[in-house]
């Protein structure tokens, strides 16, 4: 499990390293991560109560690649 943990955050860093995005949503897509690798394992975030929640509603958003292309440009070369 640890090995895939290691993939999954390289590959999802690699991912988000040129997006332009806030804390709150970045703390949400990897926590969403982590979730969804203890499921595939059998548990789930609610089992370590110290451990935030992903929030679910904001998960549609970034989930559809087109749309985080579409907001992922230079806002200075407008």
């Amino acid at each position: 499990m640890t090995y895939e943990i290691r993939k999954v955050a390289k590959e999802t860093l690699e991912e988000l390293i040129d997006m332009r995005i806030g804390d709150d949503d970045l703390k949400n897509l990897c926590l969403n991560e982590i979730e969804m690798l203890l499921q595939e394992n059998g548990e789930s975030l609610t089992d370590f109560k110290s451990i935030p929640r992903p929030n679910a509603a904001d998960m549609p958003t970034f989930t559809n690649k087109l749309i985080v292309d579409e907001l992922n440009y230079n806002k200075d070369e407008l």
